[in-house]
């Protein structure tokens, strides 16, 4: 693959990005946090010596003063468009209507001008909302990446307050637009590609999401010790991430793993937060409440040297397209508890030892007793490190994206000849 100016636009936060700027996360606005697998993205595409431009959004900066740019200093290759994005959904902000009220527009807007202004080569856009259609709005080739499916998002939340399910409806719509006109589109998992197959007129290529080197790096076959740490995962204390269960299942695991702790890390589960103030209400969880430790979110980095720490992960999300913190863990060597119906998981793990009901709090204790067996665990250990690497190694994931870039802009070429 030829070097090129890939442009990439998606959620990008500055604490995530901030060591490969070689600045202090302090020093930059905050992004848009979730997705620190694109900054492995990117630190890929410089490492094959790329130039490669970011486009993201972040609501600490305001329309009026516009976006900022910002340089790296590691890597002359690299810099960072940030664009305002409205603080509310629905309220007011700055003289404008909430921002899903107009579906991003004033957001769309000011990504399109910083991405014109730059003028990559091609444009690879994450997921199918703002981001896309901005990247789209350009005119430049733009490859769309698909890390989610919006209908099941949609029907996910429909019990959810009616701001929350009107506000997945709207995404839908907004997906539905990008789809509908993009012509390279890859999806991270054959599960994500064939719930998408209704919004998209055109076939979706399968790329996985490639894993950080870092939990390559900190990854070791494990044995299992006397102390068990056991971790759990989630952005949101919500039905889909289904973190109840997991907890209940934690209080039935202590009675017979009195020495087990558990860690629990993301939005929502802040010492303070909603999940410790649930476990705090339930008298099935008071004798096993001092053995939780309530994180919070942490940075990217953080986070991995914390799950390097721990012995398990239990995972017990209902639906993942893809499950990213499953396969750094994998590359950490950390056997993981997942479910068995629960969309890509099975397809990411790969072995069905650890694949159970995650709507059963026995079935997941029962799961963990199972892995936590010495022989298996230190063989699990040892199986998942080496399908992370086979399979979500970031040189695979380059190459492919390569091709697709490249197709992209023949395809782009050929189409304004004919």
């Amino acid at each position: 693959m030829s070097p090129l100016h890939v442009g990439v636009c998606g959620p990008v936060a500055g604490q995530d990005i901030a060591a490969l700027m070689g600045m202090e996360p302090q020093a930059l606005p905050r992004g848009y946090e979730g997705a620190p697998l694109l900054v492995t993205l990117i630190e890929g595409l410089l490492a094959r010596g790329h130039r490669v431009s970011v486009f993201t959004l972040s609501n600490d900066l305001s329309f009026a003063a516009g976006a900022v740019k910002v340089a790296s200093r590691l890597h002359p290759g690299l810099a960072l468009h940030f664009c305002p994005l409205r603080r509310h959904a629905w309220r007011p902000c700055e003289g404008r209507p909430g921002r899903i009220l107009d579906l991003y527009r004033h957001e769309r807007r000011a990504l399109v001008e910083a991405m014109r202004q730059a003028a990559p080569a091609v444009i690879h856009a994450h997921w199918a909302y703002e981001f896309a259609w901005a990247a789209l709005d350009t005119g430049i080739p733009t490859v769309v990446t698909c890390h989610d499916s919006p209908l099941l998002v949609a029907r996910m939340n429909v019990l959810a307050k009616p701001t929350i399910s009107l506000y997945r409806g709207l995404r839908v719509l907004m997906a539905w637009q990008v789809l509908r006109r993009a012509r390279w589109v890859t999806a991270v998992s054959p599960y994500l590609a064939a719930a998408l197959e209704g919004m998209s007129p055109r076939p979706l290529q399968v790329i996985p999401n490639p894993v950080d080197g870092r939990s390559l790096v900190l990854g070791r076959d494990r044995q299992l010790g006397q102390e068990l740490r056991i971790a759990l995962v989630s952005n949101g204390f919500d039905r889909r991430k289904n973190p109840k269960k997991a907890l209940l299942a934690f209080a039935r695991l202590w009675t017979s793993r009195p020495q087990a702790r558990l860690h629990l890390f993301g939005r929502g589960f802040e010492a303070d937060g909603e999940a410790a103030a649930w476990c705090r209400s339930r008298r099935d969880l008071a004798d096993c409440l001092p053995a939780m430790s309530f994180h919070g979110p942490l940075g990217h980095a953080e986070l991995l040297e914390r799950l390097a720490a721990c012995d398990l992960l239990i995972h017990p999300a209902l639906e993942e397209t893809f499950g990213m913190v499953l396969a750094e863990a994998m590359a950490l060597g950390l056997p993981v508890v997942a479910g068995r119906h629960s969309g890509a998981v099975p397809w990411v793990v790969g072995e069905d030892a650890c694949l159970c009901d995650v709507r059963d709090p026995g079935a997941i204790a029962s799961a963990a007793l199972e892995v936590l067996v010495p022989e298996r665990y230190a063989a699990l250990s040892m199986q998942l490190r080496r399908t992370v690497r086979e399979r979500f190694g970031l040189d695979a994931v380059i190459s492919s994206y390569g091709q697709v870039y490249h197709a992209a802009r023949k395809g782009e070429r050929e189409s304004r000849g004919a």
